[in-house]
């Protein structure tokens, strides 16, 4: 779906923001709109003032600021612009031939980033991936602020702020189904590992390698309610704690349940297991 496209979603607007916010139309004035052109203008312009570590360390913060747009403009559109920074780089801080000058298509008003926001990153079904969206493209604003009007900077701000605070996107969708008592839902790292099947006894087991060893670990449900208690039987394969099961077969346990471990001084970590009977690491 094109970015023109989405307007067709004008009548879903309801967010509350800035009048003059609302009004802007205007497609190649920096302060209304992210216009590629201007961008690559500027990071010229960026490009001639820096050197060495420095300019290197400005365009991969620029470039990674770009992509993180791509909810608000669209991913080919990013893309483009990342390439064309590139260029900018690698051309001695000149003007790519490609640049496209400024026109509807190659410029993003406020107004059309908020329609593509509510039509893409505000439809997620879980409250928390909506604002994990709109935040990515907050921060990609700031990451390109060097290369951005100030004012057009501040209106996408209160536009995001907007939608973060509006049912029809940050305060609506589904509230995480992950159990209240997790203070924190990790990854596995640092050789963490569930093994649906172990070599001792058949059951699975959790082998913890990330933080301090656990005062207790358990496996519970999305809804937090316990399954069974874990029993630690000490470091082996490198880890430092091994948690078994000891009272039942990987089949006897329902999808999507967590290993959640009480560290010491950090509280609850919990460690999502889909399918019991598959191996995370």
């Amino acid at each position: 779906m094109t970015r023109k496209t989405l307007t067709l979603l004008a009548g879903l607007l309801l967010v509350t923001a800035p009048s003059a916010l609302l009004a802007q139309s205007d497609e190649c004035v920096d302060t209304t709109a992210i216009s590629t052109n201007t961008v690559i203008s500027n990071a010229v312009n960026v490009c001639k003032s820096t050197r060495g570590r420095r300019r290197k360390n400005a365009f991969a913060k620029l470039k990674g600021g770009a992509m993180q747009l791509a909810g608000g403009i669209g991913k080919s559109n990013a893309r483009q612009i990342k390439n064309l920074l590139n260029q900018v780089r690698r051309r001695n801080c000149s003007v790519p031939s490609g640049t496209p000058q400024c026109s509807n298509d190659t410029a993003y008003t406020v107004n059309e980033i908020q329609t593509a926001l509510l039509a893409g990153v505000c439809t997620a079904k879980l409250q928390s991936k909506r604002k994990a969206g709109l935040k990515k493209f907050k921060r990609g604003v700031k990451k390109l602020e060097r290369v951005l009007d100030a004012t057009l900077v501040a209106s996408l701000n209160s536009m995001i702020d907007a939608l973060l605070a509006s049912d029809q996107c940050g305060a609506g969708g589904e509230k995480s189904s992950n159990p209240s008592q997790c203070k924190q839902i990790v990854k596995y790292r640092n050789k963490d590992l569930w093994k649906p099947v172990s070599d001792a006894n058949g059951n699975p087991v959790f082998l913890e390698n990330q933080f301090r060893t656990p005062s207790s670990c358990s496996v519970i449900k999305n809804s937090g309610q316990k399954i069974v208690n874990l029993r630690n039987t000490g470091p082996s394969n490198g880890r430092n704690s091994t948690w078994r099961v000891f009272s039942r077969r990987c089949t006897a346990f329902p999808n999507n349940i967590f290993v959640a471990c009480k560290i010491p001084g950090q509280g609850t970590k919990c460690w999502k297991v889909p399918r019991a009977c598959s191996r995370y690491e």
